[in-house]
């Protein structure tokens, strides 16, 4: 594992000195069959802003808890990883196990990070959306995701952090970078978008605490969202995970989440006003 990049230099380092907030969005991206998670149905950004202050606070708490279990392996979190108990954890028993997610989402839970997911059904997509002006300017869901997570950081912005331009970042992976490759391209996709997003950045996460904690929310809303769409979603399974309802605080993320009938008026509103 490389050593920890403080996140008070990197905001200061992907920021124009004159913000004054300095805020970051820590997002991680599920694509397709293709990309980061070959088993997802679901195509999904999703992850945390907040500003440099609140992320600073986070990330000193968030290691402070992984070190407890340095004696085990234990270096930095990864939530796949950990629910499987396999790798860094697989010397953490399910009573530690409970603890550190219980731990790790309290710090979440107790933060202003912001949580934002944006989600597409792949199955839905493909069965829905053929009206070709729309596929021009959406041509794959992860266009469709990434504007609708840029709308809202826009608003957000402008309540917490005065209007300044916020700094994404996505968590990397080596074995996808091609798919990687396509955030670039959603990031210049339109002018517009450079009125909300500074620098783009991608990293590891073992480096970027926030990216971990960035990795917790979107796997869990990526799996919430996989759930409500092809079940069972009963009374039983109804509403999120524990671990993601302490994170969020109960809250609604930011963002939207489309299914057939939410693709079909989206694609209405688009025809009726140009926007989504």
């Amino acid at each position: 594992m490389n050593a920890p990049i403080r996140i008070a230099a990197l905001a200061d380092w992907l920021h124009p000195t004159a913000n004054l907030w300095k805020a970051m969005v820590m997002l991680k991206a599920y694509f397709d069959e293709s990309g980061t998670h070959g088993d997802s149905a679901v195509v999904s950004i999703s992850g945390l802003v907040a500003r440099k202050d609140a992320w600073i606070e986070v990330s000193e708490k968030w290691q402070a808890i992984l070190d407890e279990f340095k004696d085990r392996g234990v270096r930095w979190f990864r939530m796949s990883e950990a629910l499987a108990q396999e790798g860094q954890f697989a010397r953490i028993d399910k009573v530690a196990l409970d603890y550190i997610l219980t731990q790790l989402s309290g710090v979440l839970h107790d933060s202003h990070a912001v949580p934002l997911s944006s989600a597409v059904v792949r199955e839905d997509w493909r069965a829905v959306v053929t009206d070709t002006e729309f596929l021009a300017r959406f041509p794959d869901p992860i266009d469709l995701c990434f504007e609708n997570i840029i709308r809202h950081l826009a608003a957000w912005s402008r309540q917490n952090a005065g209007g300044e331009t916020v700094c994404p970042m996505f968590a990397y992976h080596q074995e996808f970078s091609p798919r990687m490759a396509e955030i670039g391209r959603l990031y210049g996709a339109q002018n517009w978008y450079r009125t909300v997003l500074g620098a783009l950045a991608f990293d590891y996460p073992d480096r970027v605490i926030p990216l971990q904690c960035a990795d917790l929310v979107a796997h869990q809303m990526n799996w919430d969202v996989e759930k409500r769409a092809y079940g069972p979603f009963d009374i039983a399974s109804a509403g999120p995970t524990v671990v993601l309802h302490r994170a969020t605080g109960g809250r609604f993320a930011h963002g939207n989440w489309y299914d057939a009938e939410g693709l079909r008026l989206t694609v209405k509103r688009f025809k009726e006003t140009g926007a989504i």
